[in-house]
């Protein structure tokens, strides 16, 4: 499998809450990180999967919200609605701070 449907695969998972989809997706991932000298997206992305094998394990009642698609968040009901938990804490802070430079600019202004 090439990169570019490593990389589709992992969007499509986390957009309709695959959770089988996305660790095995992330899996894929870690070649390309070692071949393109990311050192520590490879060792954090290892580490994470490490940890994530043992979910079912160690916290099954949080395995079982995540293969119901409970680790993305959800804005919407849409299939495809699905963003990860960074993309939406990025999302709210510019949110955030776009308003509070309109403020700091209306201030300004008057």
């Amino acid at each position: 499998m090439d990169i570019i449907s490593t990389l589709q695969q992992f969007i499509r998972a986390e957009r309709s809450g695959d959770w089988v989809g996305h660790l095995r997706s992330l899996r894929r991932m870690l070649p390309y990180f070692a071949a393109s000298g990311h050192h520590l997206y490879l060792r954090s992305a290892y580490n994470y999967l490490q940890n994530m094998m043992r979910l079912e394990r160690e916290h099954p009642d949080v395995y079982q919200q995540f293969l119901q698609g409970n680790h993305t968040v959800r804005r919407t009901e849409k299939h495809w609605g699905g963003l990860s938990t960074d993309l939406i804490i990025e999302q709210v802070f510019n949110a955030i701070f776009e308003d509070h430079r309109w403020v700091n600019t209306r201030k300004r202004d008057d």
